[in-house]
């Protein structure tokens, strides 16, 4: 599978302006929960120019759908990548979700350019999903209770920090959050493809429990197996302030985002192409869950 590897993280590099010019849009017009309304129409759009079929205002007004399956998607792996694109009251992209909005788009075109360049290797269902409110509002909540992971086998997304962490400790927090269960199969085909790029991991347990907060994708990691890991911007500056916002806009923090979307698309690209990680990942999902109750 290095090939379709290497043709996702090709296209990735082929749109980096395109994908830019996105983070750009969603940084400058910062939208709170349930109103992310700019954020909304320019990721459909960006995604309808990739040829993606995309459901617009999909279960909530401003979350959204796009779906690509191959021509026998049936028993085969269901992939979602998560963008999420709300803003914090008074300091716009303080924790970074323009980011996190082009990291799950760049990663959804590059695999399905994949997918649709490597013939029969890459089969299954992909899906990015728009899951507006993430502050404050848990807006994956929501559309869990609307049904919107039923036709989901697994779920990733990736969220900016001070330092980068393939699994970070999230717990629990207001409005119906749950702790996040980081799928151990899932991120380990992380933390590999991660490494090929050259991306280094902080592997220190006083950093991956400190530097967690609280996360809606935990609603979503008790209903599929899902990832979420944390990526280094450039900056030691905390989430949630003025300078983390600035620090969402910069150049230095494009080159690691593209580069973790490109790790995100590799981990797809793997669950798709190998029939034998599904299972290793639902029975790490099961033993989480049971862990819990």
């Amino acid at each position: 599978m290095e090939k379709a590897k290497q043709v996702a993280c090709d296209f990735i590099d082929k749109c980096a302006d395109d994908l830019h010019q996105l983070s750009r849009s969603i940084w400058e017009n910062p939208e709170l929960a349930y109103k992310e309304h700019h954020a909304h129409d320019v990721i459909t759009k960006f995604l309808e120019k990739h040829d993606f079929p995309v459901e617009k205002h999909y279960k909530l007004d401003t979350a959204f759908r796009a779906e690509f399956s191959t021509s026998d998607p049936k028993n085969k792996p269901r992939v979602a990548v998560i963008c999420e694109y709300d803003a914090l009251p008074g300091i716009g992209h303080a924790c970074g979700h323009n980011l996190i909005a082009e990291i799950g788009v760049a990663a959804g075109i590059a695999i399905k350019h994949a997918m649709t360049s490597c013939g029969e290797t890459l089969t299954g269902q992909l899906s990015v999903i728009g899951t507006p409110a993430e502050e404050g509002r848990c807006g994956k909540h929501d559309l869990i209770a609307a049904g919107a992971f039923t036709s989901v086998d697994v779920a990733m997304m990736a969220h900016p920090s001070q330092y980068t962490l393939a699994r970070a400790s999230f717990t629990f927090g207001a409005k119906h959050y749950q702790a996040l269960l980081s799928n151990n199969t899932m991120a380990e085909l992380f933390e590999e493809n991660g490494g090929q790029l050259g991306i280094e991991f902080d592997q220190r347990e006083e950093i991956r429990t400190k530097f967690g907060g609280s996360t809606d994708m935990g609603n979503v990691s008790h209903v599929v197996p899902s990832i979420h890991p944390k990526f280094y911007i450039g900056t030691t500056v905390s989430n949630h302030s003025k300078g983390f916002t600035t620090a969402a806009a910069t150049d230095v923090a494009q080159t690691y985002s593209l580069n973790v979307a490109k790790a995100l698309a590799m981990t797809a690209i793997d669950i798709l192409s190998k029939p034998e990680l599904l299972p290793r990942i639902q029975e790490d999902f099961h033993k989480d869950i049971k862990g819990t109750s």
